[in-house]
């Protein structure tokens, strides 16, 4: 069973990154869709009761070679800020 902190707000904020060829965009937004369903289909059972799990998620594609991996992990922070900021739960892209 899982046990949250004595904070019953906990949340928790990973980082996953997926690497994908270029020019497909719509295939990693569609890969993170089935991410999000998938774990807010997960049900974690606690001692105060449970816990359902949503995600928000960023993509961002390179822009080419000349892109730093840098500048491509901001923009991809960037379109995660921009779920979050839409309600939570939902991927947004930035190309």
């Amino acid at each position: 069973m899982y046990q949250p902190s004595a904070n019953s707000g906990e949340r928790s904020t990973s980082r996953l990154k997926l690497t994908m060829a270029m020019g497909k965009t719509r295939l990693a937004l569609a890969v993170a869709e089935r991410v999000r369903h998938a774990l807010r289909a997960l049900e974690l059972e606690t001692d105060t009761g449970t816990v359902r799990i949503t995600a928000s998620i960023g993509v961002a594609e390179a822009r080419g070679t000349a892109e730093t991996l840098d500048g491509l992990l901001k923009r991809a922070d960037a379109a995660l800020y921009e779920a979050k900021a839409a309600g939570r739960d939902c991927v947004r892209g930035c190309g």
